[in-house]
């Protein structure tokens, strides 16, 4: 897995907190969009039913999301889960690039190998397309994604 370079990562941030400090009031479809402060925070988060059963190999998990924007190529959503549970990616690799910032909880990404990443709040990871091994979430978790595929993301 490559590692985001702390370069990267203050670019990540920055152009991330550029996108947070804009106006509301998107006038049209070029306007900047100010994502909802609320649902980042986990307020108003929608529960969805549990489509993770078939990759669930431990714990359980109680799912709620918030689309924060839906572009042609990027999506931007909060998801959260409760209940500790993991799940296999070994024979469902990921299908799209997904960039996750940490905001609660504590994210274990573990490799076919053994080879384990903990991520906790404030710190950023990007999965890559093909990404094979297990996805552990433990307390309350919750993570901002970015994906960069307009039909990948969590809807609400």
């Amino acid at each position: 897995m490559k590692k985001l370079t702390s370069t990267s990562f203050n670019i990540i941030i920055s152009l991330f907190l550029g996108v947070v400090s804009y106006s509301a009031a998107a006038q049209d479809d070029t306007s900047p969009v100010r994502l909802d402060p609320d649902k980042i925070a986990g307020l108003d988060l929608t529960s969805v039913p549990n489509t993770y059963e078939d990759i669930l190999i431990d714990g359980e998990m109680h799912v709620k999301v918030a689309s924060l924007f839906d572009g042609e190529e990027l999506d931007v959503s909060i998801f959260e889960s409760t209940g500790d549970g993991t799940t296999r990616h070994r024979n469902l690799p990921f299908r799209f690039e997904e960039f996750v910032y940490v905001l609660s909880g504590k994210l274990i990404l573990t490799e076919p190998d053994g080879t384990r990443h903990e991520f906790t709040p404030g710190h950023a990871v990007v999965v890559p397309i093909g990404y094979v091994g297990d996805w552990s979430m433990e307390g309350t978790y919750r993570e901002l994604v970015v994906v960069m595929d307009g039909n990948a993301g969590f809807r609400d």
